[in-house]
Formats: C-alpha cells, sequence, structure tokens
C-alpha cells in the first residue's frame, strides 16, 4: 500500500503534477464516520475483486454523494504490485 496526497489550499512556490508520497496519514474523525470509511472501503474491494484489471479508481466524494461539503475526497486505486 502506497499513501498519496494534496495540501486542502494551494502550494505556491511548487505544484507538482503528482501527488506526493506520504509516510503518514492522520484520518481526524468520529466513531460514525470511521465506520462509514470502513464500510466504503470494504465495497471499493469488493468491486475491484468483481473488475479484476478493469478497476481503475473510485474517489469517495462520488460515493457518498458528497460534493460541496468539508469532506476531503479519498481517491482508492488499484495497486499495480503487491500491497
Amino acid at each position: 500500500m502506497r499513501i498519496f496526497g494534496r495540501p486542502s489550499t494551494p502550494m505556491l512556490e511548487y505544484q507538482p503534477i503528482k501527488a506526493p508520497e506520504l509516510e503518514e496519514l492522520e484520518l481526524v474523525a468520529d466513531p460514525p464516520t470511521l465506520r462509514r470509511l470502513a464500510s466504503f472501503l470494504q465495497q471499493v474491494a469488493e468491486e475491484m475483486d468483481a473488475e479484476g484489471a478493469r478497476f481503475d479508481h473510485v474517489h469517495l466524494l462520488d460515493a457518498w454523494n458528497a460534493h460541496g461539503t468539508n469532506t476531503p475526497d479519498i481517491v482508492v486505486s488499484r495497486a499495480t504490485d503487491a500491497a
């Protein structure tokens, strides 16, 4: 597994084309949100299994219909190597 991230505010000096790889991820959430996130990740894993190599990526904001909210987007992509 690898984690990539983007800042919530634009970086002034350098705009990388690809999101930088992160060493650590901190989730600040309450238990109901964490359970909902866990359910989302379980559903994505099942979708990956079903679609195989056709699976590309899924956005949390799309799955939760959360565009325009303060929910940060999480993009789940298939690993190209063993996780």
